[in-house]
């Protein structure tokens, strides 16, 4: 055993472990590892990112040590795990491996030179930084619903076959719905192939852009973004009204996209709702695939919580699922910040989730409002303006179909901006019943899943509320 190579030696082991463990437990922590050094007294694990690495650390050390020890006859083994970029997949683990990841990496970090009596570890054959990715925004933890379900679908494909199937994939939703976390999880995918990612946001390749004039350095700025075989791009719309960086990208992304290099981008609206966008830029953006991520279902929320509360090893019944779930905000991100207030509620009192320690805390909790300052009349005004109406005739009795279309929006807009109470609603909308009231809620709820047209509108209009609400920019490079 002492002449076999690292990497058999740890598909041996990883047979032994798949017996002792759950498949979850296995596919979670193991699945895609791969041993890179065995020395006299020493193996070293890679791991995709430094949230596998720190799992193995802490769950399965001894576990892996003492399998190890019995197949190299070493008793004084001791077992390392390091971030790698896995250059392949052997045959038994077919799936890419995740990506290599270290949000603390630097210009100036390499990996550690290999030492006396083990093998060479994987080095980087490109020049540039590693992307500054989150270890939690994987595909394998990111939860999948009918809110979501198109995008995710989209950012797998362009994961198994980058360049080849949408491109660019343009990824947009509301804040807190998923679009990081699905544009990094194509990033950690990348990696387990190529170093040669990009991964930015629109104000940092801003920010690079207008420092590469200062300093006279735009060939070296070109070079970089011209030769990455995949360019992440976040909060895109920061480009907007930005003349010179928009004629920069926009040449970047020809270059790119002739060269079949994929190109994933995302925003808070569809690119013909990004105000100061240069049109061809609009153009280019709309010419792969659009996708939208909405506000999750009650039942997404409740799969979410699920699986935050099983990494954080904390049991928890269905009944405290149910009142967290129909307490969230609308955002993922707003989900989680309310979990973690509760949990850290739990630790507080010593105890384990229970349905009345969950209404304690969220009777402690603010009560989410994702636009605060919105009231009621800015909402039947942009609908009403959209729709070609005079406010009051949201209010009155006509039934037309583009009066109706617009009062059921409505209805969706003040249930889910504001929040109010269906009999406020009504009132607002001149003095409805309650049961009118929800007929039009839960006839928009049911259309956003399969009209692309109505999703658009109903962005448009949330974006608008939201704009009128900020301060210009006052950034104008």
């Amino acid at each position: 055993m002492h002449q076999a190579t690292a990497a058999q030696v740890w598909e041996t082991a990883l047979g032994q472990l798949q017996v002792q463990l759950s498949r979850s437990s296995y596919d979670t922590w193991l699945k895609n590892t791969q041993g890179l050094a065995l020395g006299e007294d020493r193996f070293i694990v890679g791991t995709p990112n430094p949230f596998i690495r720190e799992g193995l650390e802490r769950r399965l050390y001894t576990l892996i040590r003492k399998t190890l020890m019995a197949l190299t006859g070493q008793p004084n083994l001791a077992v390392e795990f390091q971030v790698a970029a896995l250059l392949t997949a052997t045959a038994s683990r077919p799936a890419a491996p995740q990506a290599r990841e270290e949000s603390a990496f630097t210009e100036n970090t390499t990996l550690r030179p290999p030492e006396a009596g083990l093998a060479p570890l994987i080095a980087w054959d490109w020049p540039y930084p590693q992307p500054s990715l989150n270890a939690k925004f994987t595909f394998e933890r990111f939860v999948v619903g009918g809110c979501n379900q198109f995008s995710h679908a989209a950012a797998a494909r362009v994961a198994e076959r980058p360049g080849a199937a949408y491109n660019p994939l343009f990824l947009y939703g509301g804040v807190g719905l998923g679009k990081t976390h699905l544009l990094q999880a194509v990033g950690h995918r990348a990696l387990g192939q190529s170093p040669k990612v990009l991964h930015v946001s629109g104000d940092q390749f801003t920010r690079e852009f207008v420092g590469a004039i200062r300093n006279q350095t735009t060939d070296e700025f070109q070079l970089k973004y011209r030769s990455a075989e995949i360019l992440l791009v976040d909060d895109v719309q920061f480009l907007a009204g930005r003349e010179q960086t928009q004629e920069s990208f926009f040449h970047i992304f020809n270059e790119l996209h002739s060269h079949s290099r994929q190109i994933i981008l995302a925003s808070d609206r569809p690119p013909q709702a990004i105000p100061g966008l240069a049109d061809r830029l609009v153009s280019r953006f709309q010419g792969g695939l659009l996708a939208d991520l909405q506000s999750p279902e009650l039942e997404t929320r409740q799969a979410i919580l699920r699986l935050r509360l099983e990494e954080e090893g904390c049991p928890c019944e269905d009944e405290c699922l149910a009142l967290l779930a129909a307490a969230a905000p609308g955002s993922i991100r707003g989900l989680e910040e309310l979990l973690n207030r509760v949990l850290l509620q739990a630790r507080l009192s010593q105890s384990q989730l229970n349905p009345a320690l969950v209404a304690q805390a969220l009777a402690r909790s603010p009560r989410p409002s994702s636009r605060p300052a919105t009231n009621p009349a800015a909402i039947l005004g942009a609908v009403a303006e959209h729709f070609r109406l005079a406010p009051e005739a949201l209010s009155g009795p006509s039934r037309d179909r583009r009066t109706s279309q617009a009062r059921q929006v409505a209805i969706f807009l003040l249930r889910e901006e504001l929040r109010r109470p269906w009999a406020e609603i009504g009132r607002e909308l001149g003095g409805r019943r309650d049961s009118s009231v929800l007929r039009g809620y839960a006839r928009v709820s049911a259309a956003l899943k399969a009209d692309a047209e109505l999703r658009l509108l109903v962005s448009q209009l949330r974006e608008r509320l939201g704009a009128e609400l900020l301060p210009p920019d006052p950034r104008s490079h």
